[in-house]
């Protein structure tokens, strides 16, 4: 190599460390300027014949899309249903009743969680009260393959509930209790189970004031940080602010909540993602403007970027009507996807859903999911196979009163890499006990600091430890040539 001069081994060291740093960005950036292709909106509700609201969807280990939503019995004298469906990655089943209400004006509100071991865990509200039940996910099908029914809530209180499963396999479970505000306002509850399910920590009060008993949510990453995230309301049930909550060991502490309004600059429909290497984006509506807000954080909450604007999209005015919301999944490369309801300028009538791409920096120009006929709302989206998304919600033919309700959805495929589906086990999970633990886990708050702005690696990817290692290869190469270079002279 002796014909080699220095400054030319330099030139190939800075041509090796340019394609280093072109690989680490390449599959990024290509998933991110790629364009999203939504298919046309399938109309879930109208396979049984009946109205359908406030739909749920939730994707599993296995490669299958799972989908909840409140609906009327055809034929009956007012009875209600929680009807289910699901996406086997080629057509949907047919769509059969889990549980039945006796004619009320109360909504059957309802989450969905999957484990690794085949489990499919619900959690629901029958009349006032929210139960939990699970099923093998082969056999979810059937109603009668539901067991370990438990009630979480107390009795004639209960209202909206979330559930979740962390990477460590730990079910997570939040719902509201009403307590005041004229039906409006309550508290957030919270239960986790360590054994998929057979028992289940005490109940646990995680909000602090009155919340918005019709808005909280869970959301956790493939580690044991968890989030939820819920409305705080003054006591005439006025809008005040979004309150978000972690917990950085799969619940069994939670730091202090972190509040995002005042009354100067109130907020509402709060939403939490969780994108690459454990970045926090909160989105929500402001009172006050009709653009959807957002802040980041890159040390899970505990500092914050300022607040700023998603593009391109229009919020739908405050309680028109009071029930939407945001909601978010994460794909294989961190990427954050948020569904929500507005429109592309202001003063025009919010009738579309819009999906929105957070890529570690900044959003996406947004992709209609949904354009057509009647007032949509509630959306919510979930990942298959790490690299489809699925998106439900359904439509008012009337903003207000009696109307016709109907369930739909669509998916998309991004250029995220596939997540293979694993084969379902053989021996389906055991069913759930009867009893409770009576021990009450410790809480235990953790003071945040003062909020300042960290500096965050945003371009950190699953590829980024290989092509560190190689880096620092080819630098110590070109230094150990470089000085037995210099020392032979």
């Amino acid at each position: 190599m002796r014909g080699i001069g220095i400054r030319h081994l330099l030139r190939v060291a800075a041509i090796l460390v340019a394609a280093c740093l072109g690989l680490l960005s390449v599959g990024f950036s290509s998933h991110a300027e790629s364009e999203v292709r939504w298919t046309e909106p399938v109309d879930l509700s109208a396979k049984y014949g009946h109205l359908g609201w406030f739909p749920e969807v939730h994707g599993d280990h296995f490669g299958h899309v799972h989908v909840t939503w409140q609906g009327e019995v055809p034929g009956g004298e007012g009875e209600n249903a929680l009807y289910y469906a699901f996406w086997d990655g080629v057509e949907w089943s047919d769509v059969n009743d889990l549980v039945i209400a006796p004619p009320t004006a109360w909504t059957i509100r309802s989450a969905l969680a999957s484990d690794r071991a085949g489990g499919l865990h619900l959690i629901y509200r029958q009349r006032a009260t929210i139960y939990y039940e699970q099923a093998p996910i082969d056999l979810a099908w059937s109603a009668g393959e539901w067991t370990g029914r438990r009630q979480f809530s107390a009795t004639d209180s209960g209202y909206l509930c979330d559930m979740v499963c962390d990477g460590s396999g730990v079910l997570h479970a939040i719902w509201t209790e009403v307590t005041g505000c004229d039906g409006d306002c309550g508290e957030v509850f919270y239960r986790r189970s360590t054994d998929r399910g057979r028992t289940w920590s005490y109940p646990q009060i995680i909000s602090e004031g009155l919340a918005y008993d019709a808005a909280a949510q869970l959301e956790c990453d493939q580690g044991n940080r968890v989030y939820a995230i819920w409305d705080t309301v003054e006591e005439d049930g006025s809008r005040l602010a979004v309150t978000m909550r972690a917990s950085f060991d799969s619940g069994e502490t939670w730091q202090q909540p972190v509040s995002i309004g005042s009354v100067d600059d109130r907020t509402y429909q709060g939403a939490v993602g969780i994108g690459r290497q454990g970045q926090v984006v909160v989105v929500w509506h402001p009172v006050e403007g009709d653009g959807i807000q957002y802040k980041v954080s890159g040390d899970g909450g505990v500092t914050w970027s300022d607040a700023a604007r998603v593009p391109g999209v229009i919020a739908r005015p405050e309680n028109t009507p009071p029930y939407d919301r945001y909601d978010v999944a994460t794909d294989s490369t961190g990427m954050i996807h948020l569904l929500a309801v507005g429109s592309p300028a202001s003063g025009e009538e919010p009738t579309s859903v819009y999906h929105c791409r957070w890529d570690g920096v900044t959003w996406l120009e947004p992709a209609v999911v949904y354009d057509g006929p009647g007032f949509p709302e509630f959306p919510a989206v979930t990942l298959s196979n790490g690299n489809e998304l699925h998106a439900v919600w359904f439509t008012r033919e009337k903003l207000w009163g009696q109307s016709k309700w109907e369930v739909w959805h669509s998916r998309a495929e991004i250029g995220a890499p596939p997540a293979t589906p694993v084969p379902l086990p053989t021996v389906s999970p055991t069913k759930a006990a009867t009893v409770a633990p009576t021990s009450t886990p410790t809480l235990t708050p953790t003071p945040l600091a003062d909020p300042t702005i960290r500096p965050v690696n945003w371009r950190q990817n699953a590829n980024l430890p290989l092509l560190v290692a190689f880096l620092a290869m080819v630098v110590l190469s070109v230094s150990v040539i470089v000085f037995r270079r210099v020392r032979g002279r």
